[in-house]
């Protein structure tokens, strides 16, 4: 092959490499339009997906308001019919169903509004005044008011007795029937801890006439109850006969482990003595 048809053939497969060239260019332009697209594509889809899910948060929004209005207007039908067809003996009786016959803890000096039994069932805006003052009384006449011998509780007993927690301008002292104090403290030897376990206890003698008290001794240790008996009996004594004097009915309940045993007029004598030999049988630890 001469130099000439050398030349020429180089020169062809030269424009044949360019022609490659330039094809692979602009496929390689259309492939990056194609790609620009799809990334366009996604970007639109991440925002509409963004818009979407604030949309569905306000759509749930916008359904639990009107879920709960509508729910406050059924309860709110639902209880201006009790309140207008039924006597308050039967009404009386509904609200004991619905609040329950239960032990309410004090725990802390002021309780926080609406805490435990406040819910929206109950809210003024779902019951109207009338009916939550109903509701309310029901309350305190069935629940067992509960405290123990913890600093805060029982300084909590005049507040409990005179803040009505739900704003409907109640006493609560005329209304509580059931109250639970419990004393579970170790440091019983301790005098000015007594004078406060019994200043705060008898403020309990204001109640309305005829209410339960139940004072629940809890010893922890067999040592408590050889050391301590004595010393706790002479200030719960004078808090029980206070109690008694003011017409309310007195429980007495000792309990250390598995044994529980509550003390009964009949069973002894009802006096510090009494009572104390009365706790040595019923834990079976000598005199």
């Amino acid at each position: 092959m001469d130099d000439h048809s050398t030349l020429s053939v180089f020169l062809e497969n030269a424009r044949l490499q360019l022609g490659r060239e330039k094809r692979l260019k602009k496929e390689d332009l259309r492939l990056a339009e194609k790609v620009e697209a799809k990334e366009t594509i996604i970007r639109d889809l991440d925002t509409q997906v963004r818009r979407l899910k604030v949309g569905r948060c306000e759509t749930r929004r916008l359904l639990s308001e009107t879920q709960d209005a509508f729910l406050a207007m059924c309860r709110r039908a639902v209880y201006e019919k009790i309140y207008t067809t039924l006597p308050r003996e039967i009404r009386d009786w509904i609200y004991e169903l619905m609040v329950g016959r239960v032990s309410y803890s004090h725990e802390i000096t002021k309780p926080k509004h609406g805490e435990h039994y406040d819910d929206k069932v109950f809210d003024i805006s779902s019951t109207g005044f009338e009916i939550r003052k109903e509701i309310a009384e029901a309350w305190y006449r069935v629940t067992n008011h509960c405290f123990h011998d913890s600093r805060l509780s029982l300084q909590g007993i005049p507040y409990v007795l005179t803040k009505d927690v739900w704003d409907v301008g109640l006493r609560p002292f005329k209304l509580i029937k059931y109250v639970t104090v419990a004393l579970i403290r170790l440091d019983w030897s301790a005098g000015h801890y007594w004078k406060s376990v019994y200043d705060n206890m008898t403020q309990l003698a204001r109640l309305k006439e005829g209410a339960h008290i139940t004072i629940r001794i809890v010893y922890s240790r067999i040592q408590d109850v050889r050391e301590s008996t004595l010393n706790l009996l002479e200030h719960i004594v004078p808090a029980m006969q206070c109690f008694e004097n003011a017409g309310h009915r007195v429980n007495l309940i000792f309990a250390f482990g598995s044994k529980i045993h509550a003390f009964k007029k009949t069973q002894a004598e009802y006096s510090v003595n009494g009572i104390m030999q009365w706790v040595k049988e019923k834990f079976l630890w000598k005199q």
